[in-house]
């Protein structure tokens, strides 16, 4: 982690220890995680991540890459935050921001299982244009026709 980095960390971190409810400090503490590449695997980064699943799962944050995690690098914070993301899925069906997050934190990974909670999303809210950007966005194949049906 370079030094101009790990000092910004520093700050925020003294920052959210005076203030532990505000949002903007931590979505600026994982931006900074993200942007270094020590950072990006730090359990830290993790832990803002579970943090806002379960404090405000709707945040814009959430759907961002900033709020993802590599599968292969870090298998259990993976596994751990996608288990989070589906119980949120599963617990309000009808939500399509829950549907539209889990989908792209585990697209990488499993983008037939992506997709699947977007169309049974999209069955829900087949006017939410949200949920049809997000399908194209997990969709691998370049076909837009066989891609998107």
């Amino acid at each position: 982690m370079n030094q101009t980095n790990a000092e910004e960390i520093a700050r925020l971190e003294a920052a959210i220890a005076q203030d532990p409810t505000s949002e903007d400090l931590r979505e600026r503490l994982l931006e900074a995680f993200s942007a270094d590449s020590d950072g990006y695997n730090d359990r830290r980064r993790f832990d803002l991540i579970a943090w806002f699943l379960k404090n405000d799962p709707r945040h814009s944050v959430c759907s961002t890459p900033f709020a993802h995690v590599d599968p292969r690098a870090a298998p259990a914070a993976y596994r751990e935050l996608k288990n989070n993301w589906l119980a949120l899925v599963k617990e309000s069906p009808d939500d399509p921001e829950f549907a539209r997050g889990a989908a792209l934190f585990i697209a990488a990974d499993s983008p037939n299982e992506a997709k699947g909670l977007l169309r049974a999303a999209i069955e829900r809210r087949p006017n939410d244009p949200k949920l049809w950007l997000a399908l194209g966005r997990v969709a691998i194949d370049p076909n837009p026709i066989t891609r998107l049906s």
